[in-house]
């Protein structure tokens, strides 16, 4: 897909010739796999409750952690995006994405939605809430480089309650 090809372009540092990979073509392909799944995963466990998305501030430990893993990515990404600095500020997204968020992060929250009765509703509602903001940042990081599977999976999960027609319009919001 375009994208694959767009994230293989975007792989090449500033000032460096790009040469073409196969092999980068092939993670890109990935990349666009593990982030329609991922949506998947959130289609099911956020959207039956996207009305009730809020919190008072109390997440807990894990969605603390993660919260606080977006905001140093943020800071370098935004660091290196103005410098131009693209290949950079996708690579710190792809750590992120890859290592914290699905390996991690996905991994731990998996059984507050398969086994609720573990959990309390305070504590559900908390990871519901974190895991919603952060897979927005996600595709916002994302859509530079890959925007058309960016913007499917936006229009899907986030227009009507974002009211914004486009994840390229969005702002980032801090997030808290």
């Amino acid at each position: 897909p375009a994208d694959a090809v767009r994230y293989w372009t975007a792989s090449g540092g500033l000032g460096h010739d790009v040469p073409f990979s196969e092999n980068t073509l092939k993670i890109g392909q990935k990349l666009l796999v593990k982030l329609w799944n991922a949506s998947l995963f959130l289609f099911e466990h956020i959207s039956p409750f996207s009305d009730q998305l809020s919190c008072d501030g109390d997440f807990g430990l894990l969605n603390e952690w993660i919260l606080h893993k977006i905001s140093e990515v943020h800071g370098n990404y935004v660091r290196y995006f103005d410098k131009h600095e693209f290949s950079l500020a996708l690579n710190s997204v792809e750590q992120f994405f890859w290592h914290d968020f699905c390996d991690n992060y996905l991994e731990l929250i998996k059984n507050q939605f398969f086994k609720p009765e573990l959990y309390s509703a305070h504590e559900i509602t908390a990871t519901r809430y974190v895991l919603d903001m952060v897979f927005l940042r996600i595709l916002q990081w994302y859509a530079p480089y890959i925007p058309h599977s960016t913007e499917m999976i936006y229009q899907h999960l986030y227009k009507e309650r974002c009211l914004v027609q486009s994840i390229h319009q969005t702002k980032f919001s801090r997030i808290k």
